[in-house]
Parts: structure tokens; sequence; C-alpha cells
């Protein structure tokens, strides 16, 4: 239906007053900050991206596979995985350090999947020295759940680190 009223072409008013910004809107269940308060967050799982902190004691002497503590990112868990390995070059056996980037959801369905990409880091504890880094790009399913390198960089050189 049609308003043929004359007024209707008439400019009508709108409220364009700003909000108040000391008033505490809610959102979710919980107050909006006040200027100047600080705001630390309960870890948000959905987030876009994280960093995993692994610290080995006794590095030296690691002889099984380290698992982190999970993080979520987007929803899922993600682990680093450190492991001693060995290979040979012809007659000599070398030990190197296999690095890992693992998403493990326990999901009762294998019908899951996840591209991510990441940046492997094993920290120099010396201040003058840089950290040996890898970068690795992977699309994560349930039969492969970790993705990194079985040779992150020989042990010997781990230790120069």
């Amino acid at each position: 239906m049609m308003n043929t009223d004359e007024n209707a072409s008439e400019p009508e008013e709108m409220d364009t007053k700003e909000e108040d910004p000391s008033d505490n809107m809610v959102t979710n269940g919980s107050h909006s900050p006040k200027e100047n308060e600080d705001v630390t967050m309960e870890e948000d799982t959905a987030r876009a991206e994280g960093t995993i902190t692994l610290t080995v004691p006794h590095f030296s002497k690691m002889d099984k596979p380290e698992l982190s503590d999970p993080i979520y990112v987007r929803n899922l868990p993600w682990r680093i995985m450190l492991m001693p390995r060995t290979s040979s070059h012809g007659q000599e056996r070398v030990k190197s350090l296999g690095f890992f980037l693992q998403c493990d959801p326990k999901l009762e369905t294998v019908s899951w999947s996840c591209q991510a990409s990441a940046k492997l880091t094993l920290k120099n504890h010396h201040e003058d020295k840089e950290d040996f880094s890898r970068k690795i790009s992977h699309l994560f399913y349930a039969k492969e759940n970790d993705w990194g390198f079985s040779h992150f960089l020989t042990w010997a050189v781990s230790y120069q680190l």
C-alpha cells in the first residue's frame, strides 16, 4: 500500500546523537571495558594464530620425543614435537633433531582438514647469534596430522645455538 499523504516527501528528522562512551555496554554477558582499563582475555581458542613454546630441560640428554602443551588456534589443538633422529650417510651415522608441528583434534571423525603455515624456530641462547628457523605449509588431516623436518638440523649444530 502506498502512502499518498502530502507530507510523505517531507524529510524525517533522524536521531544522530552519539552514544555516551562512558556507558558500559553488555556484550556476551560481560561488560565492555572503561577507558584505560586493562583487558586480559582468556585463551581465545578461535584465534587465527598463536605461538607454541617448548623448553627441553637437559637438551643434550634428550633421548625420546618431547611434546609441547597444546595451544588452540581455529578451535584445533596444536603442538610442537622435537625428537632425536639418526640417519646414515654412507658408513657414518649422523644424529639430528626432528622438529614437527602437530594438529591432533582427537575427533571421532576422520573427515577433517586444516591448511596451516608455520615458522619452526630453534631459539639461540646466545644473544649475539641468530635463531635457526625453517618454514612449513601443509594441509593437515587425520592421516597426516603432523608436518615438519625429520632432520631439522644436525645434533652438533643444535648444540652451537
